[in-house]
């Protein structure tokens, strides 16, 4: 089952991004909402086969870092991932990692980390960076 980044989700998503570029750091503020935006396209255009859901993207200008939220609806991924051990969990994140095409790795400035947040709708599960990021 399929889930993709509606364009009205894709909209959401970006006046907060835009939103976040304001004030002082322009610069690097700047940069950060540009990769928001590309790593945006790249999960509108890639839809976890999982049918994990991105629910958004925010950005952390003071350590270089986009942090991805990623609903994990389906109870049995759910209890899978809450029955690992913690470093089986962050390894679990990683599936929700974008794949660093040419092109992603080009849109992105290479100082930007990509964290993954995993969520059900109440609570957090687990959090990882991605790797090559």
């Amino acid at each position: 089952m399929a889930h993709f980044i509606s364009k009205s989700l894709l909209a959401a998503l970006s006046l907060p991004l835009f939103l976040g570029a304001c004030g002082d750091g322009g610069d690097d503020r700047d940069q950060l909402a540009q990769d928001a935006r590309a790593l945006s396209r790249y999960y509108a255009d890639h839809p976890s086969d999982r049918g994990w859901k991105v629910l958004g993207i925010t950005m952390d200008p003071n350590e270089a870092k986009l942090v991805v939220q990623v609903l994990v609806s389906s109870e049995s991924d759910v209890d899978r991932i809450k029955s690992l051990s913690r470093m089986e969990q962050f390894s679990a994140a990683k599936y929700a990692c974008p794949k660093m095409t040419d092109g992603l790795r080009a849109a992105l400035d290479k100082n930007t980390r990509i964290w993954i947040r995993l969520q059900t709708a109440k609570k957090e599960l687990t959090r990882s960076i991605c790797p090559g990021t």
